[in-house]
């Protein structure tokens, strides 16, 4: 099925089970989602609740829009190469080749925003109910996943950047997302990355972008940039820009991950 979510967007394959009919509903048939429904994870991406036959059937309205920005859609903004994976975004320039913006998947770890550069997010799924695990893996590798047919280890993001575990009974759980990232080539390292939530793209000004805070080597390494924006109530809002090539290099982040290692010589 072929979709368009407007904004002059590229259309969109969506892979359904099957088509069952063609609905075309006034719009005062369309409820929206109940608040205690809204708040589940399941029905987030739902746009309302359409009453067909007399109110004797319900059918659920996806909203394309919301539906889009967790997945491969997010490449209706990309090469427009169709294969599912095209997500890379060239950040915008001026005339004399400098980038003025530059586009961010953001998402959310412990209450903190991080950002990665668009080109590198191949997708982002709903976090998965199993994984399998890796023998003798690294402790923040919760095991592997399969994307189209190709194997991914999936990284604990809080478990790599020693952040406090995830609370059981606080439901971030269910809302979790695997940002898959990887390089173009057939040969480049992919790994997924396990997240509490996807607050969506981002386009950040070159001079809101300056160097994060040298806390530590592992840390230098890994988050090397911070965004500083502002927000209506007037606090700034903070977003950590992690490095790709940093996540993709495996045995690196294995030594990375041990106790947290001294600040680097600026």
């Amino acid at each position: 099925m072929v979709v368009r979510a407007g904004d002059g967007r590229a259309p969109v394959g969506v892979l359904v089970d099957e088509v069952r009919e063609i609905l075309r509903l006034d719009r005062k048939l369309v409820d929206p989602v109940p608040p205690l429904l809204a708040r589940e994870p399941e029905f987030e991406d739902l746009d309302g609740i359409a009453r067909v036959d007399g109110g004797r059937r319900l059918v659920s309205v996806l909203s394309a829009e919301r539906l889009f920005r967790h997945g491969a859609a997010l490449g209706a903004e990309g090469d427009g190469a169709g294969n599912g994976e095209g997500i890379a975004m060239e950040p915008a320039r001026a005339a004399d080749g400098a980038a003025e913006e530059e586009r961010f998947v953001v998402f959310r770890l412990a209450g903190a925003e991080y950002g990665l550069p668009v080109a590198v997010v191949r997708e982002v799924l709903r976090r998965p109910d199993h994984v399998t695990p890796l023998p003798n893996a690294p402790d923040f590798v919760t095991g592997v996943l399969t994307l189209r047919g190709e194997v991914l280890p999936l990284i604990d993001q809080r478990r790599l950047l020693h952040l406090p575990a995830l609370d059981a009974g606080a439901g971030v759980a269910e809302r979790g997302r695997v940002v898959a990232v990887g390089r173009q080539g057939a040969d480049a390292a992919r790994v997924g990355l396990l997240v509490d939530g996807l607050s969506g793209l981002l386009t950040v000004a070159a001079e809101r972008i300056g160097p994060a805070p040298a806390v530590s080597a592992a840390q230098r390494r890994l988050i090397r940039r911070v965004a500083t924006l502002d927000t209506a109530g007037g606090a700034a809002r903070l977003i950590l820009l992690m490095d790709a090539d940093g996540l993709l290099d495996m045995d690196r982040l294995a030594d990375l991950h041990g106790p947290a290692l001294p600040a680097s010589p600026v």
